[in-house]
């Protein structure tokens, strides 16, 4: 019996290639091992087919979209096939035949061992492992037990469906069922504000005076559009103007040639930026893939986050600086100098929590906040409806 499972796994393994290219689809493969002397098998008949089929059953009315294969299916597919080829016909391709793909488009490996411990203890323990990430480590675990010789079998299924219970409850705050559609974040800002303060003066006669004046306005819009469990696509556009500019009024200033007087210097520092598009310094099957990732998070309280995380292309930036001298030491004035940068623009924001669970057919959200802050003047404009295609 081993063996087969064996089977199982290696075939697993070797078409992970073929099943990461596929779509998420809430797919799940259930490994079934059993553990504990031979002489105890016999409390354990018929719960391999029991395990499944509420498996099945479960986790269907939590997440519409989920499918369920398991190693009874594929066999059946296998020897289907290996008729065919004893037979003279055509062997098996992976790749053609439709039903076994699907049966290997694997989102989660759920592995389940049925057993039994000494001091006639039953035990029941499964993992959830998510079968398209590096690390495969679980996101679910549960571990029932209770004695096999002094209860019906009853008591043994209802431990099955207590495992089965709490594994499906760790996996609601996961986006099982994927949601796809458009995700929208507008952020618009502005500063406008003066200010006077006073300075010390070169010559030790009386204080200057400055007066600061800055000017900023700034847009940015990340137009994305979330196609898989967790990739997004899209772009983004980004504009900033700054300048700040200082007027400081010295009653006395001393130039570099040792002449001194009353000096008027201006200062201005302006700032241009923009950029369009998402970078594409992420990898996915060995092709560049946008860097965009939007996330769902279900909590127990009926409500949602959405994660989104982004980064745009390098786009240019320019920084012009200018110092002039009216007055006493005009020859010291600094023409003006711009200097070439460039510049990318991260974003990483939770929105929410929403209401709304994973049994919601659609998530959408519209609004308008407004995050000024003191003579910074902000608003966001928040807009996405994400649809879940069962």
């Amino acid at each position: 019996m081993k063996i087969r499972y064996l089977i199982i796994v290696l075939c697993l393994f070797f078409l992970s290639d073929f099943v990461f290219a596929q779509k998420y689809n809430g797919r799940f493969f259930i490994v079934l091992e059993y553990k504990g002397p031979d002489d105890n098998q016999k409390y354990l008949n018929g719960l391999e087919d029991i395990l499944y089929a509420h498996f099945a059953e479960k986790i269907n009315k939590v997440f519409p979209c989920a499918k369920v294969s398991d190693h009874k299916k594929i066999a059946k597919l296998l020897d289907f096939e290996r008729e065919k080829f004893f037979k003279g016909t055509d062997p098996y391709d992976f790749s053609q035949n439709a039903e076994i793909t699907k049966s290997y488009d694997v989102d989660f490996l759920v592995s389940a061992e049925l057993g039994t411990l000494p001091g006639e203890q039953f035990i029941v323990s499964m993992s959830c492992i998510p079968y398209r990430t590096v690390d495969k480590f679980p996101v679910a675990r549960s571990s029932k037990r209770c004695s096999f010789s002094k209860t019906s079998q009853g008591e043994m299924i209802k431990k099955i469906d207590e495992a089965i219970d709490e594994i499906i409850s760790k996996l609601k705050e996961f986006e099982i069922c994927p949601y796809y559609g458009p995700v929208t974040i507008e952020v618009k800002s502005s500063r406008e504000e003066t200010e006077t303060f006073q300075i010390g003066s070169p010559c030790d006669i009386d204080q200057a005076t400055v007066t600061a004046t800055r000017k900023t306005t700034s847009t940015l819009k990340w137009e994305l559009n979330k196609y898989s469990l967790r990739a997004a696509d899209g772009t983004v556009k980004y504009y900033l103007n700054e300048n700040y500019t200082t007027v400081t009024n010295f009653p006395c200033y001393k130039c570099k040639n040792g002449d001194q007087g009353p000096t008027i210097v201006t200062e201005t520092n302006e700032t241009e930026a923009k950029t369009e598009g998402l970078s594409s310094e992420s990898t996915s099957e060995g092709k560049p893939t946008k860097d965009a990732r939007i996330k769902i998070t279900f909590f127990e309280n009926g409500t949602y986050t959405v994660l989104v995380k982004a980064t745009s292309k390098e786009g240019p930036m320019k920084v012009t600086t200018e110092k002039k001298f009216e007055g006493m030491c005009e020859s010291e004035s600094e023409p003006k100098d711009t200097k070439d940068k460039r510049i990318n623009v991260p974003i990483d924001v939770v929105l929410g929590p929403y209401k709304g669970t994973n049994k919601d057919k659609t998530l959408h959200q519209k609004e308008t906040k407004d995050l000024s802050n003191g003579k910074e003047k902000t608003t966001v404009n928040i807009d996405f409806t994400l649809t879940r295609n069962d």
